[in-house]
């Protein structure tokens, strides 16, 4: 059985690009970085982790149920953050009706 609890990314301890969508703008320099639909991935772009887990850190972050401090929690940073700003406990908090490019939704479906 693998065990995860304590990784600071899905993965385990080591931060890989291949493995998620981050820090774009320092890693390609994109002329067309002012556009930031470009970068943003598609679901399933990147391999699952080891419970079949499919993008948990990067791309975009992700609106969560719990609130802080009455603002919602946001999780797993984004393609414009760097390998510090993204892993499993990383976690901002914004006012419910904030709107960006690099916030969504995580769409779930049970597997029964």
């Amino acid at each position: 059985m693998l065990q995860f609890s304590g990784y600071k990314y899905p993965w385990g301890d080591k931060i890989s690009s291949s493995k998620a969508n981050y820090d774009l703008y320092n890693r390609t320099k994109s002329s067309d970085w002012k556009m930031p639909w470009f970068h943003i991935k598609n679901v399933g772009s990147y391999a699952p982790n080891a419970y079949g887990l499919y993008d948990m850190v990067g791309n975009v972050w992700e609106w969560c149920a719990d609130s802080y401090d009455d603002k919602h929690v946001i999780r797993g940073g984004s393609y414009r953050d760097n390998s510090t700003q993204i892993g499993c406990a990383i976690r901002w908090v914004m006012p419910p009706l904030v709107c960006n490019f690099d916030i969504g939704f995580r769409c779930a479906m049970d597997i029964r």
